[in-house]
């Protein structure tokens, strides 16, 4: 056997030594001269040897405040659990060279016969921190994402059993249907509901009358219970699942919830209805029912994947499977499935042990996403290219990472037209430019300060109409607590955020000031149908100057420029350099002037 070099300790160089550390400190001493031997002689070198014991030392202190009085040579399994999700919670990928370090101990143990416990207890703490030396321990390439075709994307979504499912269910909700305060489906409306996806099961406490009279859309009756079935299948039913919440019918809950998540149905005054365009109707554009789909499913494999993380006792080690399957399954060395130990053979009246457990359930959680239609399992776990994006944002270090989407929207080789205009100024003050569809925001940023004259020494940022727009922003602007956090604009195409003509977006500049520039999208043109790109095609008024106090303040001062009975006559006439003579004209525009600046971005 062979140590990888270590360098230190991750959790030790974080958390030092406490009270619980220095105890097993003193419990280790007598084990350490044969330990640094049986190392030296069957692992490596000394220096790693140290680094392993460190950890060891730090999981050992782990089982300590889990058990009252542990033992080093006698650990129990059923507290090891308990220690992984310490574990996990304060190191995070560190936690791979820690359950490579401590499954060293172990085999220290058993190899010089120093093991005290139960033999099921080793065997199972050997295989949970020995899974470190299997599947999380194989480097987890970058996911690149592959630049698919939206008509290919598009297309690949709507095969999906999880759009499908998700489809007929907003079909069936139509108008609205009644929920519970927790935003759940009553009682009963689950069979007719579950019946959408394929699922027969049925609420608790129904009386026959009751289920006689629930609604199903046309096709699915079959899976409606046996009450409410007539001719053979109500002679041979399926088994009906009774359930006393619609949370107990997993794939409902998935889906509906996922829907919920990803703001395509809406819960008001205990009604759910369908948000209006929500893109999985039979209305719905290319656009919106691919931004639908890429919703659905990142909503739906998250709340999954922080489900798997709470299972009981083997949630840390599921994660860490499914987040190395998964990651694996977007390139082309997927992970093959016999690595994963899938098909562990249990004998059917022994108790299973651990690694069954573990294994069990971990074949099960892959066949679920099987049928949604998130994964294809054969003799390797493989993620469909469409979901890349879903697997990458899901399993990312930065929790509030937004998804990236390698194909730039169908507008993006377009050129836009643009009204940009900023709001209160009267005389109004605006701008027509043409400008590539392809640009990022914080290119188009410059172009707006170049087009009115700011001298960009102020914040600024983007933001969608509605109270709860999504905004767009650099790295000097910080979103309030209770706002959602602003999306960095140089990872944003205009085209995203501006796809049909009528389509506004504003633009505030100088929060001080509160210049708020509202952008209509006028025209979508061909690249060859628009000219010099940027430029200006037209406008009116003066572009105000900066630090004149927005648009009330900066018509106080035109005016009192050209008055000169007001006490700041002369003061700003000095300020904005007017010459005996002169005034300001609020209505001046040359749109040639303005060109000359935009030139140096073409």
């Amino acid at each position: 056997m062979t140590k990888k070099s270590t360098s230190s300790s991750p959790l030790a160089a974080e958390q030092g030594k406490g009270p619980a550390e220095d105890a097993i400190e003193k419990m280790l001493a007598p084990l350490l001269p044969r330990f640094m031997e049986w190392f030296n002689h069957a692992v490596g070198p000394e220096e790693d040897a140290l680094d392993v014991l460190e950890n060891t030392r730090m999981v050992l202190a782990k089982f300590g405040e889990v058990a009252d009085a542990p033992h080093i040579t006698a650990l129990r399994s059923e507290d090891a659990t308990v220690v992984m999700g310490m574990l996990e919670a304060e190191s995070g990928d560190d936690i791979l060279l820690v359950l490579e370090d401590f499954h060293l101990y172990l085999e220290f143990l058993t190899k010089n016969d120093l093991w005290t416990g139960t033999q099921n207890d080793f065997n199972d703490l050997d295989y949970l921190f020995g899974i470190g030396d299997e599947v999380p321990m194989l480097e987890i390439p970058e996911i690149i994402i592959p630049d698919i075709p939206r008509d290919v994307e598009l297309g690949a979504f709507e095969a999906m059993a999880l759009v499908q499912h998700a489809t007929a269910l907003l079909e069936w909700v139509d108008s609205g249907k009644p929920v519970t305060a927790t935003g759940t489906l009553k009682l009963g409306d689950i069979a007719a509901a579950a019946a959408c996806l394929g699922v027969s099961a049925r609420g608790a406490g129904l009386t026959k009358k009751s289920r006689m009279a629930e609604e199903v859309l046309p096709g699915f009756e079959s899976l409606m219970p046996d009450a409410v079935q007539t001719g053979d299948a109500a002679d041979e039913p399926d088994a009906v699942a009774v359930v006393r919440s619609m949370n107990e019918v997993p794939l409902l809950g998935m889906v509906w919830h996922g829907l919920v998540e990803a703001g395509l149905l809406q819960i008001r005054a205990n009604t759910a209805a369908p948000a209006q365009r929500h893109g999985l109707g039979l209305d719905a554009t290319e656009e919106e029912a691919l931004d639908a789909a890429r919703k659905l499913a990142l909503c739906v494999l998250r709340a999954r994947e922080e489900s798997v993380m709470a299972t009981p006792m083997i949630g840390s080690l599921l994660w860490m499977v499914n987040k190395t399957a998964l990651s694996l399954g977007c390139g082309n060395e997927p992970l093959p499935i016999d690595m994963l130990a899938l098909e562990a053979d249990a004998e059917p009246e022994a108790e299973p042990t651990f690694e069954e457990v573990l294994t069990k359930t971990a074949l099960e959680q892959f066949q679920e996403l099987e049928k949604l239609g998130f994964v294809e399992l054969d003799t390797h776990v493989r993620v469909p290219e469409h979901l890349w994006v879903a697997v990458k944002t899901v399993f990312s270090d930065d929790p509030d990472q937004e998804p990236e989407y390698a194909q730039k929207p169908a507008n993006a080789k377009k050129a836009y037209e643009l009204k940009v205009m900023i709001q209160h100024t009267s005389p109004p003050v605006w701008r027509r430019l043409r400008v590539p569809a392809g640009i990022a925001l914080d290119e188009f940023h410059d172009l707006i300060q170049a087009a009115f004259d700011w001298d960009n020494s102020h914040l600024h940022l983007f933001r969608k109409p509605g109270k709860d727009g999504t905004t767009y922003s650099n790295d000097y602007v910080e979103s309030a607590p209770w706002e959602k956090a602003h999306i960095h604009e140089s990872t944003v195409l205009l085209a995203q955020v501006l796809q049909h003509e009528k389509e506004v977006l504003f633009y505030d500049y100088d929060f001080g000031d509160n210049w708020q520039h509202r952008i209509t999208l006028e025209k979508i043109l061909e690249t060859q149908d628009a000219g010099k790109l940027p430029s200006c095609t037209g406008g009116r008024g003066m572009a105000p100057l900066d630090d004149t106090g927005g648009p009330w303040g900066w018509a106080d001062k035109i005016e009192a420029s050209n008055d000169p009975e007001h006490p700041d006559y002369e003061w700003l006439r000095g300020w904005f350099g007017l010459e005996d003579g002169h005034e300001l004209d609020p209505k001046a525009f040359e749109k040639d002037m303005v060109n000359a600046v935009l030139e140096k971005f073409r």
